[in-house]
């Protein structure tokens, strides 16, 4: 293992500079060069001092991450304008969650619900194909066709697909524009992970962990050379997941009205936008009703701030891993043992909300809708 690069990786994850870090630890810029190109020896006194300056467990420079890049990784942003800064803090941020992910998955049994689901494995797969496979996953957790799913999380979660949050760190809250959610299930991982940028809105957040489910369905036994055709996949399968066809094709017309698509929206927590989507590709409305439609949510405002509010979800399952570990108050311990620092893993998996799923029908009650 080249340790000095394990230092630019800790670079990428605190968000420094070579120059920055270099005067946090106290040392020559040329020096820590040195260090991180392997000209000089990374010495066990060079890590403690690295370490405590950058409140770094020694234990990180223990392990290693894959040399993969972002083309090994199915992303969703909503925007080309990535810089490098960005890039590098969320590849390697994901890199030491499919780290730690992997490493949880040693713990105690933990009391999630198992459900099995289909992989894809044809190379070449039609949209009624996708429509099929997402019936299939609905069936498998007994939803029918005119049901919403409560919580895509805790789907996720039941198949064994570990989800940790991404968040900002340091304040800098605009290093995140852009992503959404990523997600990997390399051969030989005893799972899938996913990491899911925080702070989106709920109906949203929603929509990408299915996105992000259908990368995991679609393509971890299935190649797919052609990233936007990966994208379009899992947008499609998003879709059919969500709002199941049978449902859209009984209650979407050409003359629904904006307040037909919020009381969808109330009942199966999926954007407006993303319902006329699926409208159009399913043919229950036409390219001009969508336009027509898409317009109207501009003129009002509501392409960025949709109306009717969408609770977001909590993962549970890597924290419940967490904890099965190393005890009810897990991040000083597992610091140590997954060679992270707390703060950053405290960021990961955080503590989980109480939204252990919603028994109800509707995702969002319908008294929260107002029109």
């Amino acid at each position: 293992m080249n340790l000095g690069h394990r230092i630019v990786e800790l670079r990428n994850l605190l968000v420094l500079t070579q120059k920055e870090l270099a005067s946090v630890i106290g040392i020559a810029q040329s020096y820590l060069s040195d260090l991180e190109r392997g000209r000089v020896e990374l010495t066990p006194a060079a890590i403690h001092r690295t370490c405590a300056a950058t409140a770094t467990p020694t234990s990180f420079f223990q392990y290693s991450t894959p040399p993969y890049t972002a083309d090994d990784i199915n992303f969703r942003t909503h925007t080309r304008n990535v810089s490098a800064k960005q890039q590098d803090f969320v590849i390697q941020a994901f890199k030491e969650i499919e780290r730690i992910s992997a490493m949880l998955a040693q713990a105690p049994v933990v009391r999630v619900k198992r459900v099995g689901i289909p992989l894809a494995e044809h190379a070449d797969l039609s949209d009624h194909d996708l429509e099929l496979l997402a019936g299939d996953i609905r069936a498998a957790y007994g939803l029918s066709g005119d049901a919403p799913v409560p919580n895509v999380t805790r789907m996720m979660e039941q198949a064994g697909i570990a989800i940790a949050s991404i968040s900002a760190p340091f304040g800098n809250d605009r290093l995140l524009e852009g992503h959404c959610g990523m997600s990997r299930w390399p051969a030989g991982s005893p799972r899938a992970s996913v990491g899911l940028v925080t702070g989106m809105t709920g109906d949203r957040q929603r929509f990408t962990l299915a996105h992000e489910f259908g990368h995991v369905v679609l393509h971890s036994r299935r190649s797919v050379s052609d990233p936007k055709q990966r994208q379009r996949e899992a947008e499609y399968f998003a879709g059919a997941l969500l709002l199941p066809r049978p449902y859209a094709q009984h209650t979407i017309t050409e003359s629904l009205t904006l307040h037909d698509y919020l009381r969808i929206k109330a009942e199966f927590g999926i954007s407006i936008q993303a319902i006329i989507t699926r409208a159009q590709r399913l043919g229950l409305i036409t390219w001009n009703r969508q336009h027509s439609l898409t317009l109207q949510l501009s003129t009002r405002g509501w392409r960025h701030n949709e109306p009717v509010h969408v609770d977001p979800e909590s993962p549970l399952l890597l924290h419940s891993e967490l904890v099965a570990l190393h005890g009810a108050h897990p991040y000083p311990a597992a610091s140590s043992a997954l060679g992270i620092s707390p703060a950053l893993l405290q960021s990961w998996i955080p503590e989980p909300n109480n939204d252990s799923g919603r028994k109800d029908s509707e995702v969002t009650p319908m008294q929260r809708l107002r029109l």
